[in-house]
């Protein structure tokens, strides 16, 4: 299995993104990981994966997870075998955009996030993941 993030750029979640990448790499869960960005950035230490330009999608297939609404529109158009997620909780959205994302795969960014986006949409969210934390594992 395959596991995809996409972000626009480094934020403060990378290092627990590029943690959780190893620790399901190291125990199996997983056979790859990439992440693909719209804004390329450096990084000073060795990663237990790629990163990659976002132009890159298109040769991706797997399980993908996005964290702004923006780019789920981006990895939406993408016609590979790709089963997307987004991870809900990181910024301020329309709750009637979720409304309209009837079939969408939803990990909440914690408990409270959970319970709130169950109070928008009356749909539980798929997985809950505290800032990614046991997030491949969840959604495998």
């Amino acid at each position: 299995m395959n596991v995809g993030f996409y972000l626009t750029t480094n934020d403060q979640y990378t290092d627990s993104m590029f943690n959780e990448i190893a620790n399901a790499l190291s125990s199996g869960l997983i056979k790859d990981a990439a992440i693909f960005v719209d804004n390329i950035f450096f990084t000073s230490s060795r990663k237990s994966c790629a990163i990659y330009e976002s132009c890159d999608l298109w040769s991706f297939s797997g399980k993908l997870i996005v964290s702004e609404i923006r780019l789920l529109e981006k990895a939406k158009n993408i016609v590979n075998d790709i089963d997307l997620y987004y991870y809900f909780g990181f910024e301020k959205i329309n709750p009637i955009r979720m409304l309209i994302e009837k079939d969408l795969k939803v990990i909440a960014n914690g408990e409270k996030l959970g319970k709130e986006y169950f109070r928008l949409t009356n749909k539980k969210p798929t997985a809950i993941s505290n800032g990614y934390e046991n997030i491949v594992s969840k959604i495998l």
